[in-house]
Protein backbone atom coordinates (compact mmCIF):
# COMPACT_ATOMS: atom_id res chain seq x y z
CA UNK A 1 0.00 0.00 0.00
CA UNK A 2 2.81 2.44 0.81
CA UNK A 3 4.56 1.65 -2.46
CA UNK A 4 1.40 2.56 -4.40
CA UNK A 5 1.08 5.80 -2.43
CA UNK A 6 4.69 6.74 -3.26
CA UNK A 7 3.86 6.66 -6.98
CA UNK A 8 1.02 9.16 -6.65
CA UNK A 9 1.57 12.78 -7.59
CA UNK A 10 -0.13 15.71 -5.87
CA UNK A 11 -1.94 18.02 -8.24
CA UNK A 12 -3.21 21.30 -6.83
CA UNK A 13 -6.44 22.63 -8.29
CA UNK A 14 -7.59 25.87 -6.68
CA UNK A 15 -8.14 25.19 -2.99
CA UNK A 16 -8.25 21.44 -3.54
CA UNK A 17 -5.45 19.01 -4.13
CA UNK A 18 -5.91 15.72 -5.91
CA UNK A 19 -3.67 12.69 -5.72
CA UNK A 20 -3.28 10.87 -9.00
CA UNK A 21 -0.89 8.52 -10.71
CA UNK A 22 1.78 10.19 -12.85
CA UNK A 23 0.95 10.40 -16.54
CA UNK A 24 2.51 7.97 -18.95
CA UNK A 25 4.38 9.15 -22.02
CA UNK A 26 1.41 8.49 -24.31
CA UNK A 27 -0.94 10.38 -21.98
CA UNK A 28 1.45 13.34 -21.88
CA UNK A 29 1.75 13.31 -25.67
CA UNK A 30 -2.04 13.22 -26.02
CA UNK A 31 -2.42 16.10 -23.55
CA UNK A 32 0.18 18.15 -25.43
CA UNK A 33 -1.49 17.51 -28.80
CA UNK A 34 -4.88 18.43 -27.27
CA UNK A 35 -3.37 21.67 -25.95
CA UNK A 36 -1.93 22.49 -29.40
CA UNK A 37 -5.28 21.71 -31.06
CA UNK A 38 -7.12 23.92 -28.57
CA UNK A 39 -4.65 26.74 -29.22
CA UNK A 40 -5.18 26.41 -32.98
CA UNK A 41 -8.97 26.48 -32.60
CA UNK A 42 -8.80 29.56 -30.37
CA UNK A 43 -6.53 31.32 -32.89
CA UNK A 44 -8.90 30.44 -35.74
CA UNK A 45 -11.93 31.80 -33.89
CA UNK A 46 -10.04 34.99 -32.97
CA UNK A 47 -8.97 35.40 -36.60
CA UNK A 48 -12.56 35.22 -37.80
CA UNK A 49 -13.78 37.55 -35.07
CA UNK A 50 -11.09 40.16 -35.77
CA UNK A 51 -11.47 40.04 -39.57
CA UNK A 52 -8.14 38.43 -40.36
CA UNK A 53 -7.33 38.42 -44.07
CA UNK A 54 -3.99 36.60 -44.33
CA UNK A 55 -4.42 32.98 -43.26
CA UNK A 56 -1.75 30.95 -45.00
CA UNK A 57 1.10 33.48 -44.89
CA UNK A 58 3.23 32.11 -47.71
CA UNK A 59 4.63 34.66 -50.10
CA UNK A 60 2.76 34.61 -53.39
CA UNK A 61 -0.15 32.69 -51.85
CA UNK A 62 -2.59 35.55 -52.32
CA UNK A 63 -4.98 33.48 -54.41
CA UNK A 64 -5.42 30.91 -51.67
CA UNK A 65 -6.06 33.64 -49.09
CA UNK A 66 -8.54 35.31 -51.45
CA UNK A 67 -10.43 32.05 -52.05
CA UNK A 68 -10.59 31.40 -48.30
CA UNK A 69 -11.85 34.95 -47.72
CA UNK A 70 -14.56 34.59 -50.37
CA UNK A 71 -15.55 31.14 -49.06
CA UNK A 72 -16.16 32.67 -45.64
CA UNK A 73 -17.32 36.18 -46.52
CA UNK A 74 -19.58 35.91 -49.56
CA UNK A 75 -23.23 35.49 -48.60
CA UNK A 76 -24.09 32.70 -51.01
CA UNK A 77 -20.71 30.96 -51.32
CA UNK A 78 -20.17 30.87 -47.56
CA UNK A 79 -23.46 29.03 -47.16
CA UNK A 80 -21.85 26.08 -48.92
CA UNK A 81 -18.13 26.54 -48.26
CA UNK A 82 -17.89 28.44 -44.94
CA UNK A 83 -15.45 27.25 -42.30
CA UNK A 84 -16.98 25.17 -39.51
CA UNK A 85 -15.47 27.39 -36.81
CA UNK A 86 -16.73 30.66 -38.28
CA UNK A 87 -18.90 32.51 -35.73
CA UNK A 88 -21.59 33.22 -38.36
CA UNK A 89 -23.13 29.75 -38.63
CA UNK A 90 -24.74 28.28 -41.73
CA UNK A 91 -28.26 28.57 -40.34
CA UNK A 92 -27.66 32.26 -39.63
CA UNK A 93 -26.28 32.73 -43.14
CA UNK A 94 -29.37 31.06 -44.63
CA UNK A 95 -31.68 33.34 -42.61
CA UNK A 96 -29.65 36.37 -43.70
CA UNK A 97 -29.80 35.26 -47.33
CA UNK A 98 -33.58 34.83 -47.09
CA UNK A 99 -34.17 38.23 -45.44
CA UNK A 100 -31.83 40.58 -47.29
CA UNK A 101 -33.10 40.16 -50.88
CA UNK A 102 -36.69 40.44 -49.63
CA UNK A 103 -35.97 43.84 -48.09
CA UNK A 104 -33.91 45.18 -51.01
CA UNK A 105 -36.83 45.51 -53.43
CA UNK A 106 -38.96 47.61 -51.10
CA UNK A 107 -39.30 51.35 -51.64
CA UNK A 108 -40.92 52.32 -48.32
CA UNK A 109 -37.78 53.59 -46.64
Amino acid sequence: MLEAAKDLVEERVGLLSVMRAPATASQRAREESDAVEEKQQRATREGFALGRVVWFGCEGDYGRDFCFHVANGHTLVSLLRGHSMHPFERFDRACYLACVPASCGRDDF
